[in-house]
């Protein structure tokens, strides 16, 4: 652990700039969202111009990946990663990731904060339809209302992780027995992303999906599509997260990037890009109960028997 990571004297912040300035540098391993990640890295290289920030881009299993043959090499580069819950999950688990503790914590909801990272920007996942297709008035507003004979055979699922964290949160909250009883609605499955699910909405060959993702249905509706989306409690918060490096080259500057990235102003260039903040004074209008299944401590044991759940009770 980096002693500098945990460090909370009044005088953190000077140390931290004293030691960022000497570095001068730091290294960004982070999922391909360009826009978000270009639009943090400026910033926060206009308020700290001595520090440049280089940018590594993959999907979360290649970023897992790298990182563990850099370290297994002995090449220690990277100093943050921002990516998905589970890939840092696995990270932690095998020492590979420093435990930290930034003032902006205390500001996040509980189950956004662990040892080894902080959720930096999240989305949520709930009812996406196609709105030529569902009437306002006949919108599922509770995932009981999703019991109504109208709605048989007509939802999909996506079969990967996204469709497992929604059975996840059914078992949860409902129970099996109600897991069950919505598997009798002819639940279809599709192998496809998020993403493309939406696409599916709005294009009109499915009708609607509980785990659509309000920032896809965002960017969807900017370009004028016909998709809406609807909050059906307990919507599952799915955060990506930011995490540092057992072993960062550049300790202080990484410290400034992770408190800047939290801040409320490095969250408000998040939402401007169409995603949410765990910060609880930046609620805005996300007043919905939620749910965080990816930072559940059990969600690496308990991920293979939901997803058996999904295709053995739900997609049957």
């Amino acid at each position: 652990m980096l002693a500098v990571a945990t460090y909370t004297g009044a005088d953190r912040q000077a140390k931290l700039l004293e030691g960022a300035k000497k570095e001068g540098e730091l290294e960004l391993y982070t999922n391909p969202t360009g826009d978000i990640t270009d639009a943090i890295v400026a910033a926060f290289e206009k308020k700290y111009p001595d520090i440049k920030i280089k940018v590594t881009q993959g999907d979360s299993s290649d970023l897992a990946r790298r990182i563990s043959e850099e370290s297994s090499g002995g090449r220690h580069t990277v100093d943050i990663i921002e990516t998905t819950t589970g890939a840092l999950g696995a990270l932690g688990d095998a020492g590979l990731l420093s435990k930290f503790t930034s003032p902006e914590e205390g500001a996040y909801a509980a189950d956004a904060v662990r040892d080894h990272y902080v959720g930096v920007r999240e989305s949520y996942l709930g009812l996406g339809y196609n709105t030529k297709l569902v009437a306002a008035t006949d919108v599922p507003r509770t995932v009981e209302d999703l019991l109504n004979p109208r709605w048989k055979g007509k939802i999909v699922l996506p079969t990967s992780a996204t469709g497992v964290r929604w059975i996840a949160a059914l078992e949860l909250t409902k129970g099996k027995e109600f897991v069950q009883q919505m598997s009798k609605q002819d639940i279809r499955g599709q192998n496809v992303s998020g993403r493309a699910l939406a696409d599916l909405i709005v294009s009109g060959e499915v009708a609607l999906s509980p785990t659509i993702y309000n920032s896809h249905v965002s960017v969807s509706q900017a370009k004028g599509a016909p998709i809406a989306w609807q909050p059906v409690e307990p919507v599952i918060a799915v955060p990506t997260a930011l995490a540092l490096a057992v072993n960062a080259p550049h300790p202080n500057a990484a410290m400034l990037y992770v408190d800047f990235a939290l801040s409320k102003e490095g969250q408000e260039i998040y939402r401007s890009k169409g995603y949410d903040s765990a910060r609880t004074d930046m609620a805005g209008d996300k007043s919905f109960q939620k749910i965080y299944i990816d930072t559940r401590d059990d969600y690496s044991s308990a991920f293979p028997q939901w997803e058996k759940d999904m295709r053995d009770l739900l997609l049957k």
